[in-house]
């Protein structure tokens, strides 16, 4: 196939965490640009850019006016960035656009957009209706689901493919989106780089990674370990993660007199992170809501014994491999730790989740999309 200009788009983003969304979008960058003429926009206040600097694509990085400080800068940023995207993509004439999610600021330009330009956007995770425990959770979950509404909209009549994670997910959006083809994307870890570094053995301390909020179970990490240090006051939990909910996450640790058990270690490079993965012996993940695992197939892949929420998709893909709980369920979390597990044969299971050659499945379906005639 003659090289394509595809533009992707990377815009959600506001702190250091990288969802596994951004993620495969990455890897899908990385991939992409060795074959095609490819060119990706994102905010200078995200951390896409620390991995993006390899890539060979053509990068245009959205200057910040401000510093983001508050959920008010947030939405006022939102609009900025969907603003100068629309203007950086009427310069410019892509035979695709690709978006890494369905947020504001990425779909608000497609409508601009040239006919002839395909559109796929991945789509991970169609938000559930929340329940908040006070004014500001339920008008932030509510400016959530309104704000998916209308992207939603605007995909439904400008994309060409749309890519999601699991069956779930796809019949979600099914019911949502009646017009688009939707197909699976296919989802991988970069393991190769985890077998970079070695830890001859494991310590009895567990690791978490992931956004630290609510929807990925931090507040429940924490009644888990208050049971587990009743019985064992020397066990550590490493938290890798970030968040606006940082400070209150810290004030709960303090409140339940956990400091010398709960650490934040907040953002971390991709070497200590590696290092954490493969010296702990435990990896928690009481997350209520994800569309594929990422870090699960990480973690299993470094031989660490995964305990998590029994989510409905998870079994499609980790098989019994992971040790599942009934969500909220402490006292059977905590009573998880003392099964033994079989690492050798779940470290050989997600192999088959190597990214470099599920990647090029994705490759296939954008490609096979560009070839179509409107």
């Amino acid at each position: 196939m003659k090289k394509k200009k595809i533009g992707i788009i990377l815009n959600a983003g506001f702190t250091n965490n990288i969802s596994g969304g951004d993620i495969h979008v990455m890897n899908l960058v990385n991939a992409l640009s060795k074959i095609h003429n490819v060119t990706v926009i994102y905010p200078e206040s995200t951390e896409v850019q620390k991995p993006l600097k390899e890539s060979l694509a053509k990068k245009i990085i959205i200057k910040e006016r401000k510093i983001i400080l508050t959920k008010k800068d947030m939405i006022k940023s939102y609009f900025y960035r969907a603003i100068r995207t629309i203007e950086i993509l009427k310069e410019k004439d892509f035979d695709a656009i690709i978006t890494s999610n369905n947020s504001f600021c990425d779909i608000l330009p497609l409508p601009f957009l040239s006919k002839k330009t395909k559109i796929i956007n991945y789509i991970f995770h169609v938000i559930p209706l929340r329940k908040g425990k006070n004014i500001g959770e339920k008008i932030s979950n509510l400016l959530s689901k309104i704000q998916e509404k209308i992207t939603f909209k605007i995909i439904e009549k400008k994309s060409d493919l749309i890519l999601t994670c699991n069956n779930l997910e796809k019949k979600k959006i099914k019911k949502i989106i009646k017009n688009v083809e939707i197909d699976m994307a296919h989802i991988g870890a970069n393991l190769k780089k985890l077998d970079k570094i070695n830890i001859s053995k494991k310590k009895n301390t567990a690791l978490f990674i992931g956004r630290l909020w609510k929807q990925k179970g931090v507040y429940d990490l924490i009644k888990i370990m208050k049971k587990i240090v009743w019985k064992n006051k020397e066990f550590k939990l490493y938290l890798i993660g970030e968040s606006s909910e940082k400070q209150k996450i810290i004030d709960e640790i303090k409140k339940e007199k956990l400091e010398k058990n709960m650490f934040i270690l907040g953002y971390v490079n991709s070497n200590e992170l590696i290092k954490k993965l493969k010296e702990t012996e435990f990896f928690f993940f009481p997350s209520y809501e994800e569309g594929f695992g990422i870090v699960i197939v990480e973690a299993l892949y470094s031989r660490s014994k995964v305990i998590c929420y029994k989510l409905p998709h998870y079994k499609e893909f980790f098989k019994d491999f992971p040790e599942y709980v009934e969500k909220r369920d402490i006292e059977s979390f905590v009573k998880k730790l003392k099964i033994k597990k079989d690492l050798k044969n779940q470290k050989e299971f997600v192999k088959k989740y190597e990214y470099e050659k599920r990647i090029k499945e994705d490759i296939k379906l954008i490609e096979n999309l560009i070839k179509k005639k409107n």
